[in-house]
């Protein structure tokens, strides 16, 4: 099995801006509240995954959560739309940049990495 890490996030809806589907798509998969966000680009991604070519623009965003205990757990549980459950773990920018986790998108860590 092939493992790998990103951001929390999803789709924009129609009529949505990137930061609005960010505000929502956080609030949605684990009822959190965020502030201070910051546009840091975007990223064309074409990846294979379990056989099939995707291709997607991931427009990526720095942002602050509102209940700040959310830093002190170590990690926290989420739910897709689908009523599928997943975790999100903190993880130190030092594991990808030797290589020891994978990242994706893979030219995420270059945007990130200056905040």
């Amino acid at each position: 099995m092939d493992y790998y890490y990103r951001p929390i996030g999803g789709g924009i809806e129609f009529g949505e801006s990137g930061s609005s589907a960010l505000i929502r798509e956080i609030q949605e998969e684990i009822k959190a509240d965020i502030t201070d966000i910051k546009y840091l680009g975007t990223i064309e991604n074409i990846f294979t995954y379990n056989g099939d070519t995707g291709h997607e623009l991931v427009m990526v965003y720095d942002a602050t959560f509102v209940n700040k205990s959310f830093y002190q757990t170590e990690f926290l549980e989420g739910v897709e739309d689908d009523g599928s459950t997943f975790k999100l773990f903190w993880k130190p920018l030092s594991g990808f940049q030797n290589g020891r986790l994978r990242l994706d998108p893979k030219s995420l860590l270059e945007l990130i990495k200056v905040v």
